[in-house]
């Protein structure tokens, strides 16, 4: 489902991310972690395109979502393919109506309204948020706020969905229903997710597999059970066994 091979960007001489290999397979949930300034947060631009459609970058190498060559098809049209949810989702919310938030990308691309108001159901259904489809999202608490952010995201129907710590203004209650939403869109729908995160202890119950990069490279690669089982690792990310009382890292 996800692709990449040899992938360096650099901005102006700082090269941020070198020589980046990376396969995800349709369906999984991959946890990206390491310190600020590793490369996570440009590794998930370049998953959607915003590297280097719309980030002025320097990018080498291949990255292919959903077998779509990303520098190669217009973000319009990538946004069918593979979404992306930041960490404020207030910065993406500009309509009163919930409803209407979740409609606006879909009428802003051209879709009939007859497809329009079916997509923004089933988005509202499948994110819990048809009761609240009237209120207005500025209103509602910041899991909430998260969860219309994604479904503005789903209602285009992208089989890949990268969120950039999208927990982290989240107390751990609303940071529990973000992902509870994502574990069900997961389950239900064969999502493939990754996830961009710090707050290890929360996210780890949840993934499949866990990313840890540094200096622009992933340095490790392995499922969450033997990250957790690698007692140095563990030490490593801050985390402790999920039977010990958790930190969080980074």
């Amino acid at each position: 489902m996800i692709q990449v091979k040899a992938l360096s960007v650099s901005y102006g001489r700082d090269v941020v991310l070198q020589d980046v290999d990376l396969h995800v397979r349709q369906g999984e949930w991959v946890l990206v972690t390491g310190p600020s300034g590793c490369g996570k947060s440009t590794l998930g631009r370049a998953l959607t395109g915003l590297i280097p459609h719309a980030i002025a970058a320097r990018m080498a190498g291949s990255v292919q979502v959903a077998g779509i060559e990303t520098r190669e098809r217009p973000l319009p049209e990538l946004a069918q393919h593979v979404g992306m949810i930041f960490q404020n989702p207030a910065s993406q919310l500009f309509h009163l109506h919930v409803a209407d938030e979740v409609a606006f990308g879909l009428r802003n691309l051209g879709f009939d309204e007859q497809d329009v108001q079916s997509r923004t159901e089933w988005a509202l259904q499948v994110t819990g948020l048809e009761p609240l489809r009237d209120h207005n999202p500025a209103q509602l608490s910041g899991g909430q706020k998260q969860c219309v952010a994604i479904a503005c995201v789903l209602a285009m129907r992208p089989p890949v969905l990268v969120l950039d710590e999208p927990t982290a203004s989240l107390d751990m209650p609303n940071t529990r229903r973000v992902l509870d939403t994502l574990k069900t869109l997961q389950t239900s729908l064969g999502m493939t997710i990754l996830m961009i995160e710090h707050r290890l202890a929360a996210v780890m119950p949840y993934v499949d597999t866990v990313l840890l990069m540094d200096k622009g490279k992933i340095v490790r690669n392995g499922r969450s059970q033997d990250i957790l089982a690698d007692a140095h690792l563990r030490q490593t990310l801050g985390l402790r066994r999920p039977t010990e009382s958790p930190l969080i890292a980074w």
